[in-house]
């Protein structure tokens, strides 16, 4: 999962999707896309938009936060919620990105 997350940030620079999959130790480039979109959904490119989800505890009790690095925070709710998966499909439809695991500066101050 962290040479994705890795390769995802990478991706996100704008480097090229073979140079990425190579510098992060995979040996095909196959491979690389087939465990990309097994995780995140979506093939490798440039463009994909990503959503990060990080769960933290608070006082009240345990939460989600997604957040998109350039938009910010786009859903905070407690991890009991019964809605959490539908709310998570509608996010990444109308946000057309996808949720991986991870941090981003909004995740972190949240």
């Amino acid at each position: 999962m962290q040479r994705v997350n890795i390769a995802l940030q990478e991706l996100k620079s704008g480097r090229a999707a073979t140079e990425v999959a190579l510098d992060n130790g995979y040996e095909s480039l196959s491979g690389f896309g087939y465990i990309y979109k097994r995780l995140t959904g979506a093939a490798p490119t440039r463009t994909t938009q990503v959503i990060v989800i990080h769960r933290f505890t608070t006082a009240l009790g345990p939460m989600f936060v997604c957040a998109k690095e350039q938009e910010g925070v786009c859903l905070l709710e407690f991890t009991d919620h019964r809605m959490s998966e539908t709310e998570f499909h509608d996010i990444q439809r109308l946000l057309n990105a996808r949720i991986v695991t991870g941090e981003n500066s909004h995740s972190r101050q949240t």
